[in-house]
């Protein structure tokens, strides 16, 4: 019985036989600055290797370590969807339908010369109000249509209070009367 509780307890190997990945948690030392005391400037010692370290790059007005993150997930993201869109597929499976998805996305030349075709019904309907009285109606629609026009709304974790949530709905916006007419 002891046998197998140890086997258990030793290093886990997927079914494929390949090592699982590095994990990457807990602190990164290299980011601290452990030069200076924690007493006296606390986010100098746990963050002034990382700022000795990092330049901004140039095209960026701000960066950390959320910009990072951001930058490798756009770049994964962005490598599985030119995976998918390179392997093609089935009819009618995923990997094509993603692939799909991303040429038509890539596609700039033909977006380009579509315009606004797309959405020349929509452009119509607006251009066919006769006052500002028609307006919900139309608003109505495209909401039905899930165009989600003129506002928008949803649940949101409450900004103090982050055990609760609450409805949100930020306004009128561009729809908002003015004293000047």
């Amino acid at each position: 019985m002891s046998v197998l509780v140890l086997a258990g307890c030793g290093p886990k190997t997927p079914a494929g036989g390949q090592e699982p990945a590095p994990k990457h948690e807990g602190i990164k030392l290299a980011s601290m600055d452990t030069t200076v005391s924690p007493r006296q400037d606390f986010f100098h010692f746990a963050n002034g290797g990382y700022l000795k370290n990092t330049k901004i790059p140039a095209d960026q007005s701000r960066w950390g370590v959320f910009s990072e993150l951001g930058e490798a997930t756009d770049k994964n993201v962005r490598d599985l969807l030119e995976e998918a869109a390179k392997k093609g597929g089935e009819k009618g499976s995923i990997d094509q339908l993603i692939g799909d998805f991303y040429h038509a996305a890539m596609d700039t030349a033909a977006i380009e010369a579509l315009g606004a075709k797309a959405i020349q019904p929509q452009l119509d309907e607006i251009a066919a109000l006769k006052s500002v009285d028609d307006l919900p109606a139309l608003l109505a629609r495209f909401h039905r249509q899930g165009l989600g026009a003129a506002s928008r709304g949803g649940v949101r974790v409450h900004s103090h209070r982050t055990w609760f949530q609450s409805a949100h709905h930020p306004g009128p916006g561009c729809f908002r009367a003015s004293a000047s007419g």
